[in-house]
């Protein structure tokens, strides 16, 4: 064993009379992965955001002839960077990169440079970014607000949210049910849609218009197209 290298083992059969000479190739683990969290973003123009308190993680599983498995932790700070130290040379490490509301990234990488001491900053390539850092699509927002209507189907003072009442959210023209819900004590019940939120319906960041949902109040059911990342759809429900 020595600092900043894999515990190396080998197992050794002694037959009597004969020496033994083992040969141990030390891997080395000074290695950083680096990167910067942004939010999605529609267009360059839009900006894009920092995102802090994401949490990036780093995991490996041991190299032939060696014991250690590993895990390295960081979270983005307010400009959405993270560091990852002393990782190993020669093994394939899992990066994941999760916070609550938006999609998980991941993805692998071996550092196989001849020298120690590589750093190797992320981006990724799984949603559209300008720039050299890393997005985020966060989860959209469907939501569906429900009250006491006099018949207008306005809301007006004295016509009271309808607390308890449960909603649910369709896909494929109601063929599928993804959610249900109960409406809080404002009248509203809220569902997140985003990639691999629901197994049933596959979010496309990308393009909007393969992203069509039905949210529905009893037997009253409402479309909500075009979802992208980040939005926010309110469909009202006069009862």
């Amino acid at each position: 064993a020595k600092e900043g290298f894999l515990t190396a083992i080998q197992n050794v059969c002694f037959d009597c009379g004969e020496d033994e000479v083992l040969d141990f190739g030390l891997i080395c683990n000074t290695n950083t992965i680096t990167g910067t969290v942004k939010k999605y973003a529609a267009t360059p123009e839009d900006g894009a955001p920092p995102i802090q308190g994401a949490s990036v993680t780093a995991e490996w599983t041991p190299h032939a002839g060696t014991d250690d498995i590993g895990i390295v932790t960081d979270t983005t700070d307010a400009e959405g960077y993270f560091e990852l130290q002393n990782l190993p040379k020669e093994v394939e490490i899992t990066l994941t990169i999760s916070k609550e509301g938006y999609d998980v990234i991941t993805d692998t990488y071996t550092f196989t440079a001849s020298t120690c001491d590589e750093t190797w900053w992320f981006t990724n390539t799984h949603t559209t970014s300008w720039g050299d850092y890393i997005t985020l699509n966060c989860w959209a927002e469907v939501s569906g607000m429900v009250w006491n209507d006099d018949g207008d189907g306005v809301r007006q003072l004295g016509e009271p949210p309808l607390a308890g009442t449960t909603c649910t959210l369709y896909t494929d023209g109601m063929a599928k049910i993804l959610d249900t819900a109960l409406t809080d004590e404002y009248g509203v019940c809220r569902f997140f849609v985003g990639h691999d939120k629901y197994p049933d319906f596959e979010f496309d960041p990308t393009d909007p218009t393969k992203n069509d949902l039905e949210i529905g109040v009893g037997a009253t059911i409402k479309p909500v197209d075009d979802i992208k990342p980040c939005s926010v759809h309110i469909v009202n429900f006069p009862l």
